[in-house]
């Protein structure tokens, strides 16, 4: 009888023990954060689950990368973890951390294009905007992009982004070519012709 009692007690203690060990595991998954003020993480594309976990404590983002790991992978994220560049704001849970790596929250950057910016200009703020790959391979006609600020995110190219330009002017255009007084002798043909990029 006492040996039954004894295997008994064992396993209750076992059972408090493991209990007490998921609990405070779920409450380290569920606080907040260790970061005391907004971290900004570039996760790269093709990074495995193990390389995000140990950026994003490096970063500080998350107290237990092994923790962030598992719970990544019991959750099936593991393949769902999206690349770019990342904003967590102050103690950010680990919760949260996962959900905005699988939503794809990524930070939105933006450039602004000022009027009467000449095409050499933008290709200079092109250049120097932090983020945007690639090389422009040819200088865009005068008069071809529409000066605006345009969203971009960590990754873009920079042709992508001068092509929504060239697009954005195309789009303008052709709005207040609809809107023009039809009295006045105008070259649909001719408008604007020398103003586009190819595409």
């Amino acid at each position: 009888m006492r040996r039954v009692a004894r295997i008994v007690l064992v396993a209750a203690i076992v059972m408090v023990v493991f209990a007490g060990g998921v609990a405070w595991v779920y409450n380290l998954y569920d606080r907040p954060g260790p970061l005391i003020e907004g971290s900004s993480v570039i996760v790269p594309k093709g990074a495995s689950v193990s390389d995000i976990a140990r950026l994003l404590g490096i970063a500080g983002v998350v107290s237990s990368p092994l923790l962030f790991e598992l719970a990544a992978r019991m959750e099936g994220s593991t393949g769902a973890l999206r690349a770019g560049e990342y904003r967590f704001p102050a103690g950010t849970s680990m919760r949260d951390v996962l959900a905005m790596l699988r939503d794809g929250d990524v930070f939105v950057r933006r450039l602004t294009v000022p009027e009467g910016t000449s095409s050499e200009q933008v290709l200079e703020l092109l250049n120097e905007a932090p983020g945007l790959e690639g090389t422009v391979a040819a200088l865009p006609a005068e008069g071809a992009l529409l000066p605006e600020t345009y969203n971009y995110t960590w990754g873009d190219t920079r042709n992508d982004l001068l092509r929504r330009m060239s697009q954005a002017m195309s789009s303008s255009l052709e709005e207040l070519w609809t809107q023009r007084d039809a009295s006045l002798p105008l070259d649909l043909a001719a408008r604007g012709a020398d103003s586009r990029l190819d595409r």
